[in-house]
Formats: C-alpha cells, structure tokens, sequence
C-alpha cells in the first residue's frame, strides 16, 4: 500500500515538474538587469530611473530623455533577461511618450539585439514594429517585433529632438515571449532549366500573410522584386508556390519576401543559381566569300538560340536567331560587315547557356 502511495506521489510530482516546464515554456520574460548606454555626444540627454524598466510592474517606468536641438544623437539603455531569446520570440517594449506615443517619438525609436554583447540580427525601428495600446491604458503602447536571431539582451535607443524640443520616452517594461512569425518556411528551391529558373518555396504555418515578393540579386549586392504571389492569409497547412523566371547567362541570387497585411516582412533563405550549360563545341570558320561566318555547335536538347557578332566594343555587327535541334547544328551567316585583319566576338546564346569565341578576320 505505502509503495503504491509513493508510486503515485512520484507519478504527480513528475506531472507537476513537467507543467512547471510547459508553463515556464509560454511563460513572458521580463526585463531582470539594465546598464546605461549614454553616448558623449549627446550632452544633456538623461536616462533616468532606468531599473524602473525592469520586472512585470508596468506602473513604474524608466526615463529615456534627449536634448533640444540635439539631431543626430542619441540616448539609450541596455536591458539584459533572466533568460535568453532565441529568433522567433515576441519582443515586446511597454512605451509611452509625454501624453500619449506619437509618430514622432516612435520615428526616434531604434531597438537592436545583443548576444554576448555583439549585435545580433536586423534593427528594428519605429516604422519595422507593430504598436497597439495595453489592456487598461490609454497612454501606454506595446512596441514589439518578432526576434530574427538568438539574443540575451536589447537595447532601445532614442535620437534627439528637432530644435527647440526635447523627445523623451517612458519605458515602463521589457519583456519577450514565445511567438510565430508571419510565415513558417519550410524551403526554397531554385532549378536551372532550358526555360530559365524554376523557383517553388513552402510554408508550414502562415499568419495574416499578404503576399510573396520574388526578389533577385545580379551584382552581389541589392535585391530588387520582379514579381509578386498571392499569400494563404491564415493557414495551418502547408502551402507550396512555383514560378517561373526568364533565363539569364550570369548567376544570381534569389529570395522571397514576405509581407502581411500590416506591411510587416520577413525572408526566407537566400539560394544561387548558375546557368545550366546546353551547348557544346563551338565553332566559327569564315568562308571565302566576303562576310560570310560558318557556325556549329554542339545541342544537348532542342531550343532556340541566338547568334550575336559584335566587335570589341561591344557593337552589335549582326544577330541571327534559330530553332537548334539536339545534337550538331550550323548556321550560316551572309553580308556579315567584317572588316580585314580586325578581332570580332561570336557569341551563342540557348537557354542558359552562354558560350564565346574570338575571330581574327582576313
């Protein structure tokens, strides 16, 4: 009896120990250390009562104060967590301005995230988070964004003022969650193909998701859209997209953006493509007769194709466009403007593939 008393003594305390996990899993992290943050060209800003900021109490709240007339710089103050985030959390800022948080206050708002005391992931600013008033309030706001990176603290960051004003911003808490972000990815694929880039992407879960943003890279750099898909809204389920995009003879990058119907984004991984090679074995002959080029190569498929001469400044001297066949092919070109002993560029274009040959003419 005493033994089966234990066993369900132990039973519950297991039970109990694993809610306490389940609990302190959805649990909100509060706000438990702060350092202040004073840069020294902002003479005159203050932080005031900043451990205010820290714990659940929302009645009190910490002082981020600018100077008049102090454009440019900044004031700001350093939080720390009793436990860490990780890339997906809810960060949520508890904020009030003098009155109420205005677009100009908020414009001035900068919050970033810190691991091991190297900035981690985006900053995010006034314009990147959403804002809505608390339970009960009518003058303090929850500032919050979705975490892209692991972090352990943050640190909120205001800009001075016009001339003549002061911009100062009440803190009253600091905290984060566990949250979804907008869309779950699942993958993004890039195939090569004769008709250019296949691209089709997945999403696990989506939340008040808009649309998809296509974008591409070609210089390493930026990416720009070049079109837009229709998102799910709400789903649970997964949900696969594909589209097609136009063959280029250079490698680039691709990426999807996400936006939601509060013109919030996030991105899925970024993939290289590289064109996929379809033709072979170039060669050009020039025959007797005056301007005329011979031109074979070699097809893994059939496709069209494209022959383009130009000199070595780049000028176009004559185009001619084809249906190749798989296998061996040759075109000739007639009343080709070549002058004598001059180099000239022959260049084939099917698909993806690009190949080039330099000529010395007779």
């Amino acid at each position: 009896m005493n033994q089966q008393i234990n066993t369900v003594k132990k039973a519950t305390l297991i039970l109990a120990y694993l809610s306490l996990m389940i609990s302190n899993a959805n649990a909100t992290v509060y706000a438990a250390a702060q350092s202040n943050g004073m840069n020294d060209e902002c003479k005159g800003c203050k932080v005031l009562n900043a451990d205010d900021a820290l714990g659940s109490d929302m009645a009190t709240s910490a002082t981020l104060k600018s100077h008049a007339s102090k454009t440019g710089t900044f004031v700001y103050e350093r939080f720390s967590f009793t436990e860490d985030g990780i890339a997906g959390n809810k960060v949520a800022v508890a904020a009030s301005g003098s009155a109420a948080l205005t677009a100009t206050e908020l414009s001035s708002l900068e919050v970033t995230l810190y691991n091991d005391g190297v900035q981690v992931g985006s900053t995010f600013t006034g314009s990147d988070m959403t804002v809505q008033l608390q339970a009960s309030s009518l003058t303090v706001y929850e500032v919050y964004f979705f975490a892209d990176a692991d972090f352990d603290e943050i640190e909120v960051k205001l800009y001075g003022g016009v001339a003549g004003a002061v911009k100062q911003m009440e803190v009253h808490g600091l905290s984060h969650t566990p949250g979804a972000l907008p869309v779950s990815w699942l993958y993004l694929n890039a195939t090569s193909n004769d008709n250019g880039v296949n691209l089709e992407w997945a999403t696990a879960t989506e939340i008040n998701n808009d649309f998809f943003s296509v974008e591409v890279c070609t210089d390493g750099v930026s990416f720009e859209a070049i079109t837009t898909v229709q998102g799910a809204g709400n789903s649970t389920t997964t949900n696969t997209y594909n589209m097609n995009v136009e063959a280029a003879p250079f490698t680039r990058y691709f990426r999807i953006r996400q936006t939601d119907f509060n013109g919030k984004n996030s991105f899925s991984e970024v993939v290289a493509v590289a064109p996929s090679a379809s033709i072979n074995d170039l060669t050009v002959r020039q025959s007797d007769g005056e301007g005329l080029l011979q031109i074979s190569f070699l097809q893994d498929n059939n496709a069209p194709a494209r022959v383009m001469i130009t000199d070595l400044s780049g000028r176009t001297i004559a185009t001619s466009s084809l249906q190749s066949q798989e296998g061996m092919n040759s075109v000739t070109l007639y009343d080709v403007n070549l002058n004598g002993h001059t180099m000239y560029v022959v260049t084939l274009v099917s698909g993806n593939s690009v190949l080039s040959q330099k000529i010395l003419t007779r």
